[in-house]
């Protein structure tokens, strides 16, 4: 991760799931001029952030209904999506890109991408996730973002033992 906020000069974080909430457990700060006011142990929206999607987005279908069914569907900005069933289909579309994104979702001015971190079978553990103001990044600089944040997340999951041929 440290690579990684060297390469983007962005923020990076790695969070898992508690409760109806990410949590940050690791951050490792960019070089950007620009900070985001960002902590070990913060909570984050599920439905509103990157990192949130992306534990979301593999989860066993009952289990997914039943966070989802948890959720506060708060609207944090003008862009954060609270329909249930819009969200599904966001959901789909993370899972077939095999990132997520927070384009000012969660925070207003904020943009974040996200990638799966996974275990040895392949089960979705944790999320790394590279965040930066709407200066930072680019209406169209998710993608290669996502490139760097996915291969980054891609080393993590093998030095845990998954291969992609096997998931």
């Amino acid at each position: 991760m440290r690579q990684l906020a060297q390469s983007t000069r962005l923020t990076c974080h790695l969070g898992v799931m508690e409760g109806n909430k990410a949590v940050y457990l690791l951050k490792v700060e960019g070089s950007n001029e620009i900070r985001v006011n960002t902590w070990v142990g913060k909570r984050l929206s599920l439905h509103s952030s990157s990192l949130g999607k992306v534990l979301l987005a593999w989860l066993p279908p009952q289990e997914l209904d039943a966070r989802l069914a948890d959720l506060a569907w708060e609207k944090k900005t003008a862009h954060t999506l609270t329909s249930p069933e819009m969200f599904r289909a966001h959901l789909g579309e993370v899972r077939q890109r095999g990132w997520a994104f927070d384009d000012e979702e969660d925070i207003a001015n904020l943009r974040c991408v996200a990638a799966p971190v996974r275990d040895a079978e392949g089960r979705v553990i944790a999320a790394i996730s590279a965040v930066g103001t709407i200066l930072n990044i680019a209406g169209d600089g998710f993608e290669p973002l996502a490139r760097q944040v996915c291969a980054t997340a891609a080393e993590i999951s093998a030095s845990l033992g998954w291969h992609k041929s096997g998931a």
